[in-house]
């Protein structure tokens, strides 16, 4: 098995019953059953990681149900629990709950911090800085995240990479939503998606994933944010924030 499978199996290994003698397994039943509890008895704020710790509890049975767990299958089945464990500590972090759970490092994937990404950033209103992000432990990783501020709609931020080896590419952003954050096209090439980055709590978005992305020699690889509103309910700034990406 490989050190990046171990490390997911390991972190798995924190939520919940999941190890027998046999190694990793999982007591489906039993999970279910505290949902279950939690649903009736939990408040408002606690029902609300049900949802995700519903998806951890099928991305982990779907990742065991493999016959074997050295496939590219089972590195996609571990990146969807990693994903779930992100949600997860997002929601923690939003109460105020310090989580012991652990983020695991992606297999086989380019990871580039978005604060890293400042001086490749171009905008045609506002500024983009570094901004610090709760402290160690907070599902951000290492706690920072490339800022955009004082943008408006019609406003653009192009994120350009260099030395990306050419080829196609799976492109999986991992941005932050807050009261104050707007809705944005963020695309890659000539696929766009529209994102409401609009939450009461400062969380993790789930993945934006780009797939087919083709480089060609030299090109570099380019996000381009452009703002287009803000939710009715947020506080109209229209900030944006990238806190990572992967590139496989």
């Amino acid at each position: 098995m490989s050190p990046n499978l171990a490390h997911l199996e390991a972190a798995l290994k924190q939520f919940g019953p999941w190890s027998d003698e046999a190694g990793l397994s999982v007591d489906r039943h039993w999970m279910e059953q505290q949902l279950a509890r939690l649903r009736l008895e939990a408040s408002t704020e606690v029902r609300a990681l049900i949802p995700p710790a519903t998806n951890l509890l099928a991305a982990a049975t779907n990742y065991l149900s493999l016959p074997a767990r050295d496939t590219p299958i089972a590195l996609q089945r571990l990146d969807e629990i990693r994903d779930s464990i992100i949600l997860l500590k997002s929601w923690f972090s939003a109460m105020g709950v310090e989580s012991s759970l652990t983020v695991p490092d992606v297999s086989d994937a380019s990871l580039i911090e978005g604060e890293t990404l400042l001086e490749s950033s171009f905008v045609t209103g506002g500024k983009t800085e570094v901004q610090q992000l709760g402290n160690n432990g907070s599902p951000f990783s290492e706690d920072r995240q490339l800022w955009w501020t004082d943008g408006a709609p019609g406003d653009t931020c192009k994120i350009r990479i260099e030395g990306v080896e050419p080829g196609e590419k799976t492109v999986t952003l991992f941005m932050t939503t807050a009261r104050d954050y707007g809705i944005a096209r963020v695309s890659i090439g000539n696929l766009f998606k529209e994102i409401d980055f609009y939450s009461r709590a400062i969380l993790i978005t789930d993945p934006i994933v780009f797939e087919n992305i083709k480089l060609e020699p030299g090109e570099p690889l380019t996000i381009t944010l452009e703002i287009i509103g803000a939710n009715p309910d947020a506080e109209p700034r229209y900030f944006l924030g990238l806190d990572r990406l992967e590139v496989k």
